[in-house]
């Protein structure tokens, strides 16, 4: 169990989970864009490393770690973050590709998945650990998807 606590992502044990990226969001959450672009740097990531992407519950058997991101923080991801969490996967939030009307409800919802089990983590952060290091064969193409830091997406902003 122990290990399991670690967070360590392993690319063949990982799937990505996008989370109700709805156009009508748009008008109401913040950071909106930033957070379409960087789950799309996420996206491009897992189709060049053959990771499974999951749209909403479906999700295959054979794979124990899912990563996690989308609109909204505190409803759709979170929920999902616990029931996966309740079912023993490993998960891994992209914070910065996650994101909701209320920064409030955001900020806090990070707090909860955290405190049940869930990882957080940065998009960069987790396109590098999937690499694990340069000499992965299709780090060229995953260090193009960084070579430009990702947008703000509030993460930081004092009125959170």
């Amino acid at each position: 169990m122990a290990a399991n606590r670690i967070g360590k992502v392993v690319l063949d044990k990982s799937l990505l989970f996008l989370c109700d990226m709805q156009e009508k969001f748009r008008p109401t959450v913040k950071y909106f864009a930033q957070i379409v672009e960087v789950s799309n740097r996420v996206l491009r990531t897992a189709r060049h490393l053959d990771i499974p992407v999951i749209v909403t519950e479906q999700y295959p058997k054979d794979r124990n770690q899912v990563i996690l991101c989308g609109i909204e923080t505190q409803a759709c991801i979170q929920q999902t973050a616990l029931d996966l969490l309740e079912n023993n996967y490993q998960v891994h939030i992209v914070v910065d590709a996650s994101s909701s009307r209320s920064l409030v409800d955001r900020k806090y919802a990070f707090d909860r998945m955290k405190d049940a089990g869930a990882f957080l983590t940065t998009s960069e952060s987790m396109i590098l650990g999937l690499c694990r290091n340069a000499k992965h064969p299709k780090f060229r193409d995953i260090q193009k998807i960084i070579w430009d830091s990702a947008p703000d997406s509030g993460l930081l902003n004092p009125a959170q």
